[in-house]
């Protein structure tokens, strides 16, 4: 049976072959509908021997390459298989050939475990080879600049795909040893291409590289013994925020993906620092470390207190937060006096209102907030314990 087996799939991928090369030959395409019959033929050889390859240890080694070595000479011969749609069949070449090539390190543990190859831990898990392959390749892919542009933003969207799977396999599952380091390398890469002259890399980037961020610090907060997964999220929110404003360029889209996908994490975590499951007492050590996220988002799009843009009310949620620190604070030490909750809003109304009046203009409209603000930081300081007096 593998005799006949192997002739098979060598069948199919000289049938393949034969159709891409006859293909690009003038005189064949010439010919009334020959183009379309050669893929008829071609494309599912192609395929059918992709699957053979996966019916025997002995075939899978050298089928699959095989079927990835045709994908890519697809896309070298693009210019020659059509006249009208050559960017359409080269950007179908190159995904081919980067989805087989993801499907490939997916199976090459169990490949490598039927076929008695020994692999250490944590390379036997297919999410971290995964992980590992496609951040590989997308660090190689964002220093080769003279590829075509379509070319790297097609293969670098489905590696980009693979890694950031992987990468949140990896990170909601917490089993795989190093699983962190995956996530680690995919940010440093992530920042490398935040600043790629590719609009479509720069926007996958601004929303992929704040998650691998906080992925890796998840991860790396989990491997200690007790560890709290949501410190190390938070500290990983923190630095994605600080990070943002040297590393990204001048460009609204790529900075306001990387403000949401910040501010959603920044939710998450507190949420997560809070919940009855996480560590008592560190509450306060999660949302100490989210306060400044806020203000950070808010100065990415220009001054986060006097500035113009939308954004510039995100800066609010640093006072929630930084109020619900001191609140925290408190949780398990035995404090009961109002003064300790009403003192610290008290406090943060009087430095907003104190910001405002450094930074913005006074008009008519933002004297009266201010006015507001200051009347109302009094008002919480004085009247709770005179009411409890």
């Amino acid at each position: 049976l593998m005799p006949t087996v192997a002739a098979a799939a060598i069948g199919l991928i000289v049938v393949a072959a034969v159709a891409l090369a006859a293909a690009a030959i003038p005189a064949v395409r010439r010919l009334r509908g020959a183009i379309v019959v050669l893929a008829a033929g071609g494309i599912p050889a192609a395929a059918l021997a992709w699957l053979v390859g996966h019916s025997s240890t002995g075939l899978w080694w050298w089928v699959v390459p095989s079927v990835v070595a045709l994908s890519i000479a697809g896309r070298v011969l693009a210019a020659r298989l059509a006249r009208t749609a050559v960017g359409t069949v080269r950007v179908l070449h190159v995904v081919a050939a980067s989805l087989v090539a993801l499907l490939a390190t997916v199976a090459f543990p169990a490949w490598a475990a039927a076929s008695g190859v020994p692999i250490s831990t944590p390379w036997d898990e297919p999410a971290f080879l995964v992980a590992v392959v496609a951040t590989l390749a997308l660090g190689a892919l964002a220093v080769a600049r003279r590829l075509p542009a379509d070319d790297r933003v097609t293969a670098g969207a489905a590696l980009f795909a693979g890694a950031m799977i992987a990468t949140t396999w990896l990170a909601v599952t917490f089993f795989t040893p190093w699983a962190w380091a995956p996530a680690t390398a995919l940010a440093v890469v992530g920042l490398v291409w935040v600043r790629s002259d590719l609009r479509p890399m720069r926007a996958l980037f601004a929303a992929g590289t704040p998650l691998a961020m906080a992925f890796a610090g998840a991860g790396i907060s989990v491997d200690p013994d007790g560890g709290n997964v949501a410190i190390g999220l938070a500290a990983a929110i923190l630095a994605a925020a600080g990070v943002a404003l040297v590393a990204l360029p001048a460009d609204p889209l790529g900075r306001r993906i990387w403000g949401i996908v910040t501010g959603a994490l920044t939710t998450i975590a507190a949420v997560a620092g809070l919940a009855p499951t996480a560590p008592s007492g560190e509450a306060w050590l999660v949302l100490l470390l989210l306060t400044p996220v806020p203000l950070l988002i808010a100065a990415m799009f220009g001054d986060p207190i006097g500035g113009g843009s939308p954004a510039v009310h995100a800066s609010w949620g640093s006072l929630a937060l930084g109020v619900g620190t001191v609140w925290a604070w408190p949780d398990g030490r035995g404090i009961d006096a109002v003064e300790t909750y009403t003192l610290p809003l008290a406090a943060g109304l009087l430095a907003s209102a104190a910001l405002l009046i450094w930074r913005r203009p006074v008009t008519d409209s933002t004297a009266a907030g201010r006015t507001a603000l200051l009347a109302t930081a009094a008002a919480v300081a004085v009247l709770p314990s005179v009411a409890l007096a």
